[in-house]
């Protein structure tokens, strides 16, 4: 995907020829501002940096705590209010962890691939912009309290992931930015949230999280997350299959709490096979959306679903039954009593159909949202989502 020349600049200090070759190739496209490369001897510059709108890189070696420290000490006072973006060989978990509270935005791992370091510039230009030139320190860190909000799925190809990511674009832009949102994929072995939305996944995402949970803090998380142009930041499924048991119940509390600490909305993707720690994501969680498909097959497994959810002690006020691809037509009422009957309780919202333009939106990576806010799924989405408040008592019907 092309991404448009950012609106501001971007200064690298280096120390090896190859990280200065690297940074110089993959702005050679046009979708990066040109970058001002200083070759230094080891040592930070000890100078302030010009004002303006700029991102700056450091090379450095993530085991040198002094140095990590050298450069806390400059972001917090020559650097104020300038994101800056660590270049590290081979980082631990531990590293990471240091170098996200010395107060660096994102961490790009050689050698280093164009597709990374526009993805961590641009996680770094979003910074930039909550920051403000005139006031860098505006932006405190975010209030607890997020709603966290699972989507389960009543069987493969249900459309829970669409769902899940079309909705999160569509209520980032109609906060306009003002909503920190978090899509947590968890689904192992067969994820597709970041495709969907056209993101590279952060080579330090999921899989480095499960390796050390108690070292997990919003700092780390961010630092795993992949950045969407709509504001949402995205935990990726990983790259290869783990076992299922590679998570564990703690593993995903930890993570529910620091995401809920550290976004106002929480929206998380669960595998269709149940486990241990899904249990856990869904007792964690404020709302629970059981996708389905009106269709036999569909109804059948939404009714499994919720015989597990009742059994588990799920089937509450949380619960909200979503019929996804609904093309009810003339006899839309009657359609729905029929799955309700069947289902012994009421559908909450329904997603109506338009296979092709939801396809197209999945296989280019362009949100339905920016293609037209007014294509009758992202209006049904907008209110799918909803506000960050509280879950009424008894939601409203939104199928009629």
């Amino acid at each position: 995907m092309h991404m448009s020349p950012l609106p501001f600049g971007v200064h690298a200090f280096v120390r090896t020829q190859d990280v200065a070759d690297a940074l110089a190739g993959a702005a050679g496209d046009g979708s990066l501002p040109r970058i001002e490369v200083e070759r230094t001897a080891g040592r930070l510059p000890d100078y302030a940096l010009p004002d303006g709108r700029q991102i700056v890189l450091v090379e450095l070696t993530p085991s040198d705590n002094t140095e990590i420290a050298a450069l806390a000490a400059r972001i917090a006072h020559d650097w104020a209010g300038t994101p800056v973006i660590a270049i590290a060989a081979h980082p631990t978990v531990d590293q990471l962890r240091q170098l996200m509270r010395a107060g660096v935005v994102d961490v790009v791992v050689p050698p280093i691939h164009a597709s990374d370091l526009r993805t961590a510039v641009q996680h770094a230009g979003q910074a930039l912009s909550r920051l403000g030139v005139e006031n860098p320190t505006a932006g405190a860190a975010p209030a607890p309290g997020g709603q966290v909000v699972t989507v389960l799925r009543a069987g493969g190809g249900a459309g829970a992931t669409s769902i899940l990511t079309q909705g999160a674009v569509v209520a980032a832009r109609r906060k306009a930015g003002k909503l920190r949102i978090a899509l947590l994929d968890l689904d192992l072995q067969f994820g597709n949230a970041a495709l969907y939305l056209d993101l590279q996944p952060r080579a330090t995402g999921l899989a480095h999280l499960i390796e050390d949970p108690e070292r997990l803090d919003g700092a780390l998380l961010s630092s795993a997350m992949a950045s969407h142009p709509s504001g949402v930041d995205v935990l990726a499924a990983p790259g290869e299959m783990l076992p299922m048991e590679a998570m564990t119940p703690d593993f995903v509390e930890t993570l529910i709490r620091v995401a809920r600490e550290t976004y106002d909305l929480v929206l998380v993707d669960l595998p269709g096979a149940w486990t241990d720690w899904s249990y856990t994501a869904l007792a964690r969680s404020d709302r629970i959306l059981l996708v389905s498909q009106h269709t036999v097959a569909g109804v059948r497994r939404a009714g499994r679903q919720l015989q597990t959810l009742v059994h588990h002690n799920l089937a509450d006020k949380r619960l909200q039954l979503v019929m996804n691809r609904f093309d009810g037509g003339l006899f839309q009422n009657r359609k729905l009593r029929d799955a309700e009957q069947a289902l012994g309780r009421k559908v909450d919202f329904c997603v109506p159909n338009d296979f092709e333009a939801v396809a197209e939106a999945l296989n280019t990576g362009t949100p339905l949202a920016e293609a037209s806010r007014r294509h009758p799924i992202v209006k049904a989405l907008d209110r799918l989502i909803g506000p960050v408040e509280p879950v009424k008592a008894e939601p409203a019907r939104r199928c009629a």
